[in-house]
């Protein structure tokens, strides 16, 4: 036996959970942003290879051996599904950075207060 009197289980506050509909929500939203990006990415690649406006070169007809038992995987492909993944990250950014300023943090009445710098501190040690 110890002489800490530290009890493992008391009671807990659980937090509220998120309802079914929002992860849902949350799903088609994934998906709809991986169709839009493959989708846009595709639809920039083609009008790039028509009129080039991105200043370095991207390739098109070419294609990816991996192995000599599989299959030659299409390049355009390739670089498309890349274009999506970059397109799906912005896109995402853009999303998070826009519900952060509709619905920001409001601390409640337990929470500390944010902490006030000191002012500019000399560069100098």
């Amino acid at each position: 036996m110890s002489r800490s009197t530290y009890q493992f289980r008391e009671a807990r506050v659980d937090k509220k959970r998120l309802h079914a509909v929002w992860r849902g929500i949350g799903f088609l939203i994934l998906v709809l942003l991986t169709i839009g990006g493959f989708w846009l990415a595709g639809y920039v690649l083609e009008l790039n290879w028509q009129n080039q406006f991105i200043p370095w070169r991207i390739p098109r007809n070419f294609s990816i051996k991996v192995a000599e038992w599989a299959p030659a995987i299409p390049g355009k492909l390739v670089v498309q599904i890349v274009a999506t993944l970059l397109i799906d990250i912005a896109a995402y950014a853009v999303m998070v950075v826009l519900y952060a300023i509709l619905f920001p943090i409001r601390p409640g009445p337990t929470d500390a207060k944010q902490p006030r710098g000191k002012g500019r501190r000399s560069m100098v040690r």
